[in-house]
Formats: C-alpha cells, sequence, structure tokens
C-alpha cells in the first residue's frame, strides 16, 4: 500500500517545528528517523496533512553525561546510543537493550526520541526509561496550573509559560506567552509549585524561588529570591524531591525540603525541612526530619501538622512545624506513596 498525499516541509529550528505543530495539530506528524511512521503511513493507519521532517535541527543528537544524568538526544540513531561509551558506563541497562531494538538497518535510522515518543507498550526503551526514572526534556509546555475561574497557564520548556482563557463553554478563549521567566537549560524550575492567591511559588535546581503571578489573564514573574545563602550553597544544600514544596496559606510559611547533593539532585530525598517567611523571604527556622521524606504537605488549620512520607516507605511521619517534633507515624498506607493532599 502507499500512503495518502500529504504536504512535506523540513524546519530548520526547533522553534519552527513546535510553530508548525501548533498550528497545524494532530494534522501534522513529526518525521525522524521514519522506522514506525511510515509503515503506518503505508498502512493508512496515519493520514497526516503534513510530515514535519526534524533531521535538519542542530544540537538534537548529542550523548552526555550531566551530572547525575546521562542526557541522549531525541535525534540520537539507536545505533549511536548502542556503540557510546557514555551509555555503557553510566546507563547500561539502556546499552544492553539496544541490539534486541529492531535489526542494524533500523537501529541506523530509527531515534531514541522518535522510540520514546511512539511509546509503544512491547518496545524496550519507554520500559527502560520507566525503569531507571528518566525525565523527558520538552520544547512544547506541560501541566496546568489554575488562576482564576476560567483560567490556568502551562510551564514551557523554553522558560516560558502559555496562559490560557476559557469561555462559558470551556473553551480556549485566548492565549498568551509570556517572555522568558526561567533559564531551563542553565537553571530549571521544579513543576511541583504551590500556590497562595494569585501567585505559584516554583523553586529552581539551584533554590532560587520564582514566584508567576497571574491577574486579568497575565502571567508575570514576581521579585526572585533564593532559599540558599552563601555558607548554604558552599554546604550544597538545595531543594529536592517528589512534592517538595508545601505552603501554609494563612501564616505565608513555606515550607521546603532540603538535602546535600549536587547538580540534578532535585528529586533526592530530603533530610531536613527549612521554613520561609514570604513576607520577608527570610527562613525562619530549620529542623532534621527523623527520616528522609520525598514529599511534605502541611495543613491549612489554625494548628498545623506537617506530613512526610518516602516513596520506599509505606508510612506517614506526623511533625509538630514549629519546632520540628516527630508526633506519631502512621503504617501500612501502601507500597509507593507519593502524594500528600491535605483537607
Amino acid at each position: 500500500m502507499k500512503p495518502a498525499p500529504f504536504a512535506y516541509t523540513k524546519a530548520k529550528t526547533l522553534k519552527e517545528a513546535v510553530t508548525l505543530l501548533a498550528k497545524h495539530k494532530d494534522d501534522a506528524r513529526l518525521l525522524a528517523g521514519g522506522q514506525s511512521l511510515i509503515a503506518t503511513l503505508n498502512m493508512r493507519l496515519s493520514a497526516p496533512d503534513l510530515l514535519i521532517d526534524i533531521n535538519g535541527i542542530k544540537n538534537l543528537n548529542g550523548i552526555a553525561k550531566k551530572g547525575k544524568y546521562v542526557e541522549i538526544g531525541a535525534l540520537a540513531r539507536h545505533a549511536q546510543v548502542e556503540h557510546s561509551d557514555v551509555v555503557a558506563k553510566h546507563a547500561p541497562l539502556i546499552a544492553l537493550a539496544m541490539p534486541h531494538i529492531g535489526h542494524p538497518a533500523i537501529r541506523n535510522r530509527g531515534t531514541f526520541g522518535g522510540s520514546i515518543a511512539f511509546a509503544d507498550p512491547a518496545a524496550e526503551l519507554p520500559a527502560c526509561l520507566l525503569a531507571l526514572g528518566g525525565e523527558i526534556d520538552i520544547a512544547g509546555c506541560a501541566l496546568v496550573y489554575p488562576t482564576g475561574p476560567r483560567s490556568f497557564f502551562s510551564l514551557c520548556g523554553d522558560g516560558t509559560a502559555l496562559t490560557v482563557r476559557l469561555d462559558d463553554a470551556g473553551k480556549a478563549a485566548g492565549k498568551a506567552r509570556t517572555a522568558k521567566l526561567f533559564d531551563a537549560v542553565k537553571d530549571p524550575v521544579t513543576e511541583k509549585g504551590v500556590r497562595r492567591g494569585d501567585t505559584w511559588y516554583f523553586v529552581s535546581f539551584t533554590g532560587d524561588v520564582v514566584p508567576l503571578q497571574t491577574t486579568g489573564g497575565t502571567t508575570k514573574a514576581g521579585a526572585r529570591w533564593s532559599l540558599l545563602d552563601a555558607a548554604d550553597r558552599k554546604a550544597s544544600w538545595r531543594p529536592g524531591g517528589m512534592q517538595h514544596l508545601s505552603l501554609h496559606a494563612a501564616s505565608g510559611r513555606l515550607y521546603s525540603l532540603m538535602h546535600k547533593g549536587g547538580e540534578y539532585s532535585h528529586k533526592d530525598p530530603g533530610t531536613e525541612v527549612w521554613v520561609y517567611d514570604l513576607s520577608n523571604r527570610k527562613r525562619q527556622s530549620r529542623f532534621a526530619l527523623e527520616a528522609p521524606a520525598t514529599s511534605i504537605n502541611i495543613t491549612q488549620d489554625a494548628n498545623p501538622v506537617l506530613f512526610a512520607i518516602f516513596i520506599g516507605a509505606g508510612k506517614v511521619d506526623v511533625y509538630d512545624p514549629k519546632g520540628g517534633k516527630l508526633l506519631r507515624s502512621i503504617a501500612e498506607i501502601g507500597f509507593t506513596p507519593t502524594t500528600l493532599v491535605s483537607y
């Protein structure tokens, strides 16, 4: 069989490719290695109006060790990954999986990012990514942060935010991109924001607080400030965890899980909780946890307690946030607890 008719264009930059995808939506497909796409086109399981060739975009095929992580570009060919010394040394599971992908001709054309994006449940790479706790950097926007009765924003891979206003029927009535709010390469923010009023607070990998305020459908960055002073940085303190921030709205107290670690340790469990006053941006107190935690949450009552969990332990520790005293532990809550919600 032959594919249905389609238009073809070759994107020269990542921004151009993303813009074309946003314009044509479900009527467009990206062409990288094409090992899965071409087959679906020929069988007419896929019939896009436009193919966007991204093979000419520079700097998307590198493989490098970055801190604790191995960074593999979306356009890195399977054969390139298979024979990479960096992958073999620092991500041996991926190196062992690569020879099982198709055959040499497929591995010479197929791309690492293409396999992940196609997400075939029977494929090797999505399973490896899941097993290794991998992360995917995207150029588009992700997640939904409510800002009002009919508006929200999403964080974007270029360091901007996309604000969306909805009409009474729930359809998009307006969209706007902000200016660059943070450097997504040098010091990205984590997606674990907390909200107080019209402001969401995010923290960067190195410990800078980035407030994003939305009023009248417009999102802008507030004054940036740091959780750390010079001595803290010298001692290698950093925020980290799966849900590492919590905020007590009435008192304006921000709670952050902290640990000692290096670059890209933003998912490491915290050993202490540091408490900040949002009105003066100063640390008010800090206390050590009885056991490391990956998530924390403060209750919103007048005399709050702080809950802490670790993904590998099926219990919740309950702390007095004023002095850090462990009040009690609640056992048998599940095998891999990740998220805490108080109400």
